[in-house]
């Protein structure tokens, strides 16, 4: 369990380490015990010696097991810190559900909340996964609710802009006239889609529409 050194509001006295308390907890991942002693040490109260010991069967204590395992420590720090930040704030209003109250609707619930944002629906969605994948396999949570929940993108643009019609281009023409410079880049842009052997013939029609 990594600590960090704070010094306390109470404690001034001089020294490298004198008057300084060791604060249990994940401090690069501002674990939910690091932050409560890190709190109350600010707040000049003297913080408890570990953290709490959430009730078994609850989402705060698979979470606190969940930490304990290889499939958290070989995730990337950076991985780590977001979803503990992450289950913090889902720790907040749900730690002390049942691990089965957990259900496809409260994720969904979840997602709903973060929608203005897809990639933050999305890291939240990750992060249960996560969670739920090592559980069900740890036989902790009978299945993973997660697995249906998606997050809706914005359908991507397929086959590029529409092509211009004749009645299109006639528009345009009446819109800018010749001799004006958006006439002159309606021309140009249409030289490189022609072949070599069109050139003197788009030569006459410019000519024309210039």
């Amino acid at each position: 369990m990594a600590k960090l050194l704070v010094r306390a509001p109470w404690q001034r006295s001089k020294g490298s380490h004198q008057g300084r308390l060791r604060l249990a907890g994940i401090h690069g991942g501002l674990s939910p015990e690091f932050m409560a002693a890190y709190e109350a040490t600010l707040q000049g109260k003297q913080p408890q010696g570990g953290p709490a010991k959430a009730t078994r069967g609850t989402l705060e204590w698979l979470f606190q097991l969940y930490r304990q395992t290889t499939a958290w420590t070989d995730l990337a720090q950076s991985t780590r810190y977001k979803r503990e930040k992450i289950m913090m704030r889902v720790l907040e209003t749900a730690g002390h559900q049942p691990v089965s109250a957990i259900n496809e609707a409260s994720v969904i619930k979840g997602r709903e909340r973060r929608a203005a944002t897809p990639a933050s629906a999305q890291a939240f969605i990750d992060t249960l996964h996560g969670l739920f994948k090592w559980a069900v396999k740890s036989k902790l949570a009978a299945s993973d609710p997660t697995l249906n929940v998606k997050v809706e993108t914005k359908p991507k643009r397929k086959g590029g802009y529409p092509p211009w019609t004749d009645e299109d281009m006639a528009k345009f023409e009446a819109r800018w006239p010749r001799g004006t410079r958006e006439r002159y880049c309606l021309i140009s842009s249409a030289i490189p889609a022609c072949g070599l052997g069109t050139l003197p013939s788009l030569a006459v029609s410019m000519s024309a529409m210039v």
